[in-house]
């Protein structure tokens, strides 16, 4: 199918997304040249009106931020810092337990979240308070070095866009419409690519917003975060909303699909303090949902905190929160549990001293049910365990 240039107005794509379906629709993007196909979805992203047209928007410019961001050696995506960096040369120095001669430049750096102890290092020449060791900077500058960065930083640019329009102006209705289209319209090859997409820009953008203070100034970031919660809505309505008189055997995605790995650079201990002082014992677990309903949408105390996003956060990110949490001062509960070190006693014996977590009154879901499919998604009061 050939594209004409001008139909790029966001109720136009809309009308070919209806003819061609999301696939045809992506396919079709990819005789455009990307020079001109960006300027086109940037003027479509200013024009958009609903979810009909967001979704042919999204379908459209998928072809062009496939694999557009270079990778670290962890495997996450990193793009340059949005403002000029300064390199800072160090003349304090000592030497270690080992007696290798270090540098005392106070920093830590926000790439591999290690103290800084190299004679140069780089800082952000602007506003935010960002360093990277040159180790790191050495690293993202040969990365950056065969890609083409301005392309990469479209990207970045186009996805934080759709998800202001998606977080700040569509309404808790016009998102409902968007996760049922992505849930059930989509391709799964398709709506897999864009969840990576989002999960790429988040995790290359985690480490240019400043994790121990002005945490809620990183806007981009946590727009896309909100974005990614919205996907994982999506991911997840098969499995509670039955279509044909049933409902899915699971998610279109398993979970680990939206981890952001690049939350593992940031501070844990800083975020633990802001669970424990800010978030506490609420709900953290079931941030989709309050996304979706969100109105207006605010970046709160509440959304900037890394633990309120459970389903988004590395487990070994938790697992060092969990560490402060057991150790803090205010931590006074202490048990001894004795089980058999036999593998086939070993589950039985924690569970008789723990018992299984439920309890009566607890709201639970049904999941997994293999001999009745029609009753996962449930969900209700446990009367009695």
């Amino acid at each position: 199918m050939a594209v004409q240039e001008d139909e790029f107005l966001a109720s136009k794509l809309h009308g070919l997304y209806e003819e061609v379906g999301p696939e045809g629709l992506s396919s079709a993007m990819k005789a455009i040249p990307a020079s001109s196909l960006r300027g086109h979805l940037d003027k479509c992203l200013e024009s958009l009106e609903e979810n009909r047209s967001i979704v042919a928007v999204l379908a459209a410019a998928l072809p062009l931020l496939q694999d557009a961001l270079p990778r670290d050696a962890r495997g996450a995506c990193v793009v340059p810092h949005p403002h000029p960096l300064k390199k800072q040369v160090v003349l304090r120095r000592g030497y270690s337990a080992t007696g290798c001669e270090i540098f005392f430049t106070g920093k830590a750096c926000d790439n591999c979240d290690t103290s800084i102890e190299d004679k140069e290092y780089w800082c952000c020449d602007g506003p935010c308070e960002v360093d990277f060791c040159k180790g790191c900077y050495m690293e993202m500058q040969a990365l950056f070095s065969d890609r083409d960065m301005e392309h990469a930083k479209w990207v970045v640019r186009f996805v934080t866009s759709a998800a202001r329009y998606m977080l700040v102006q569509a309404t808790p209705a016009t998102r409902e419409a968007f996760v049922k289209t992505l849930a059930f319209d989509w391709p799964s090859d398709m709506f897999s690519e864009l969840v990576r997409v989002i999960v790429d820009v988040a995790d290359a953008s985690v480490v240019h917003i400043e994790d121990n203070s002005h945490i809620e100034d990183g806007t981009d970031f946590w727009h896309s975060v909100g974005f990614l919660q919205i996907l994982y809505a999506a991911n997840q309505l098969p499995v509670t909303e039955k279509r044909l008189g049933f409902f899915s055997e699971g998610p279109r995605l398993s979970e680990d699909r939206f981890v952001l790995r690049g939350v593992d650079k940031c501070e844990a201990y800083a975020d633990w303090v802001r669970w424990s002082t800010v978030v506490g014992s609420t709900e953290a677990g079931k941030m989709h949902e309050s996304v979706i309903q969100a109105s207006p949408f605010e970046i709160s105390p509440q959304f900037t905190c890394f633990l309120s996003h459970t389903n988004l956060v590395p487990l070994t990110f938790r697992r060092r929160c969990i560490w402060f949490d057991a150790t803090s001062k205010d931590f006074t509960v202490r048990r001894t549990v004795k089980v058999s070190r036999e593998p086939v006693h070993l589950r039985a014996g924690f569970v008789t001293a723990l018992g299984y977590g439920f309890f009566p009154g607890m709201e639970v879901r049904l999941r997994g049910l293999q001999g009745a499919p029609e009753l996962n998604g449930l969900e209700g009061e446990l009367s009695t365990f």
